[in-house]
């Protein structure tokens, strides 16, 4: 059975990911790529949509996406992405401030408790910067 598409808001949830963690020591094992996994697949009726959906790669495999359009990126990256990459990408990779609140925002809709933390983390950050 094949996945749905990525939604814009997982798309959002994972190009935050993509500019929080370094894409080239970043793999389907590092936490954070299982964390946002395992959000993804809590949502309702993803137990639904099999074992491979929204797993740890394909989480990993969309940080390569992502790492397709980044300029700054010396490496490659994977060029199948799809045209709402692209969309998401151009939206929100000037603006990261902005990506970072409305993540905060999504992650509230999936889990209210993470989404605290991680506005916490942002807090500390833009204090120490």
């Amino acid at each position: 059975m094949r996945s749905p598409d990525w939604s814009r808001d997982e798309l959002i949830l994972a190009l935050a990911l993509y500019f929080r963690c370094d894409p080239s020591r970043a793999g389907q094992n590092t936490p954070e790529v299982v964390e946002l996994s395992n959000l993804l697949r809590s949502q309702p009726g993803a137990a639904s949509l099999g074992s491979g959906f929204r797993s740890p790669n394909s989480v990993y495999m969309k940080l390569l996406n992502f790492r397709a359009l980044d300029p700054s990126h010396p490496s490659k990256g994977l060029d199948a992405g799809a045209k709402l990459d692209t969309e998401v990408w151009d939206e929100f990779h000037y603006d990261r401030e902005r990506l970072a609140a409305v993540e905060v925002r999504i992650r509230a809709c999936f889990a209210p408790e993470l989404a605290l933390q991680l506005a916490e983390v942002a807090e500390e950050d833009e204090e120490t910067s």
